[in-house]
């Protein structure tokens, strides 16, 4: 809903509630990174396992656990990007049978995939 619908009185005080929420809150973090949503969601989801296991959670294994999933995300996005880029190369350079062509254009992409 634009805020033009709304009383001006409610959207001030909505305006005063979240300037309140940032000054007093502080960005979650652990072993000195700050932590995404998705990152809390699967520390919490990995202490839940351990609770529901009946072990107690560990926090090392449960960093572990979450630097894993960054690092599997981080490569998963790269590939993606690297692929993206080299299929209209790729497809072009088989009309015409570049070998060269394809290997620039696979540095190309490998360089912004990692980027």
């Amino acid at each position: 809903m634009d805020d033009s619908l709304l009383r001006p009185e409610f959207t001030q005080q909505i305006g005063q509630l979240r300037q309140k929420i940032f000054k007093k809150v502080k960005p979650k973090a652990l072993n000195g990174k700050q932590l995404t949503g998705e990152m809390i969601l699967e520390l919490a989801q990995a202490y839940t396992s351990a609770i529901n296991s009946g072990s107690v959670p560990n926090i090392q294994n449960a960093w572990t656990y979450v630097c894993q999933n960054e690092c599997h995300r981080a490569i998963e996005e790269a590939v993606s990007k690297y692929s993206e880029k080299m299929q209209p190369i790729v497809a072009e350079a088989k009309k015409v049978m570049d070998q060269n062509l394809i290997k620039a254009a696979h540095k190309q992409s490998r360089e912004e995939a990692v980027t």
